[in-house]
């Protein structure tokens, strides 16, 4: 069984201290940004994560690692972005000089960041301008502190943006594989997606058959009352099924008994989410077209989305794309 940790994620600076500038950005912008795409894969994982900061305000080192000794964290780790000349490159990794599992941790995480910049390797906090770091001095667990990149090289910059959280997913890698453990695999049956802006004439008043046609947002049509929950329409002289839910009517009907209907729009519309496979009844969560929702497939007519304090929840495969 994989090992939960315990972990500080630390962004350098911040507040009043800047840090280094360089190609139109600010360290303690970009060392906030890291730690919180780290922070949340290390999460996504089942990990515990604590930060010393998650907006732009004022840091203590010695207070951070308080934090961390009083919090009984299995590592530190303290993002940064090295500056020099324009041509100067790559990422770099600190450690407490002296401490082997400091350098096994500093290597850990260089070990995966020197996938994406060049590797300037992992040196001892005493050749850095201080002569020591105080997050790798003060903290009981092991720490390390990671020059991710050169803010003052325009190459690392560009890379930087363009890869963020490949990069953030290496860093959480590295730091992992410090306590020989790994990020999951993710489910080949899990996709990301959104939900769609159209609801189904189906053959039956039940979501899990097959649409015989899908009607987008803002579509008027004419309809007859079947019951207090569904319309049926015809649709190439067969019998079809739209819930009341989705439209918008006044309920009025012309001489041959039709009810005009105007399918909700986009800003309106709600698309169901149940907590039953029979698709019907029980708890329903709504939600707005283009939401991002996350579900696995199965091969029985509707898609799983897991909520990790309520269980699983199903919805029509049609219902999302």
């Amino acid at each position: 069984m994989a090992k939960k940790l315990k972990l500080a994620i630390y962004a350098g600076h911040g507040g009043v201290d800047s840090g280094a500038t360089g190609e139109g950005y600010r360290e303690d912008d970009l060392t906030l940004d890291i730690a919180k795409r780290t922070t949340k894969v290390l999460r996504g994982a089942g990990h515990t994560v604590i930060n010393n900061r998650t907006t732009d305000v004022n840091r203590n080192i010695s207070a951070d690692a308080k934090l961390a000794n009083r919090e009984k964290v299995d590592a530190v780790i303290e993002f940064h972005f090295d500056a020099a000349g324009a041509s100067a490159e790559g990422t770099t990794g600190f450690y407490c000089e002296g401490s082997s599992s400091s350098k096994k941790l500093a290597q850990c995480v260089n070990d995966k960041l020197d996938d994406v910049f060049k590797d300037r390797n992992v040196k001892p906090d005493t050749s850095t301008r201080h002569g020591r770091l105080g997050i790798l001095r003060e903290t009981n667990a092991v720490a390390t502190l990671q020059e991710v990149a050169f803010i003052t090289n325009k190459n690392d910059m560009i890379k930087y943006n363009q890869r963020a959280d490949e990069i953030a997913k290496k860093a959480a890698e590295g730091i992992l594989s410090y306590f020989n453990e790994k990020l999951p695999e993710q489910n080949p049956n899990r996709h990301d997606g959104a939900v769609v802006d159209s609801i189904p004439a189906l053959p039956k008043p039940d979501f899990k058959t097959v649409p015989s046609k899908m009607y987008k947002a803002g579509s008027e049509l004419l309809v007859y009352d079947h019951n207090k929950y569904w319309y049926k329409t015809y649709i190439n002289d067969k019998l079809c099924y739209i819930y009341k839910s989705f439209c918008i009517s006044n309920g009025k009907k012309d001489s041959k008994g039709r009810i005009p209907i105007k399918i909700k729009s986009v800003k309106d519309l709600r698309i169901p989410v149940w907590d039953n496979t029979k698709l019907s009844s029980g708890k329903i969560k709504w939600y707005a077209p283009n939401t991002k929702l996350s579900w696995y497939n199965n091969k029985k007519g509707y898609l799983e989305l897991y909520y990790p304090n309520q269980g699983w929840y199903y919805t029509a495969n049609y219902f999302l794309k």
